[in-house]
């Protein structure tokens, strides 16, 4: 059924282009999802798609998974748009700018995920910060 509208919708409109703004890769999510940086691409390739990409929910801090998100944008010839992830309480600046200079785009932060109130000091530093540089 999918794959019919799908093929209905590039037929009335076959400049469409697909943006997802909201996926994630990871291997440690605590809730048990997983999607690998391969399999992201190959979905969205499907469809001829590009998406935001970020980590999924690291117990652990966001250093490495921020990395890896970099990482798969750089070599996904453009169809992964790089956001990275931070927690408030561990950094946020620090870690947001380390990774907006290295290319990613926007950043992400996840009250319940985190277990932090929106309020939480570092929440309007990593709002500056976005501000300063008119990012998502």
């Amino acid at each position: 059924m999918i794959d019919e509208l799908y093929a209905e919708l590039r037929r009335r409109l076959p400049a469409l282009r697909l943006l997802d703004v909201h996926t994630h890769i990871g291997q440690n999510d605590p809730d048990g999802f997983s999607m690998s940086a391969d399999g992201l691409h190959a979905a969205l390739a499907e469809v001829d798609a590009t998406a935001v990409v970020f980590p999924m929910r690291e117990p652990d801090g966001y250093a490495r998974a921020n990395d890896g998100v970099l990482e798969a944008s750089r070599l996904s010839e453009g169809r992964l748009h790089a956001f990275c992830r931070v927690d408030p309480r561990q950094d946020p600046v620090g870690e947001m700018r380390r990774c907006l200079n290295r290319g990613a785009r926007g950043v992400k932060l996840h009250p319940a995920s985190e277990g932090f109130d929106i309020d939480h000091p570092g929440v309007e530093a990593v709002i500056s910060v976005c501000d300063e540089r008119r990012l998502p």
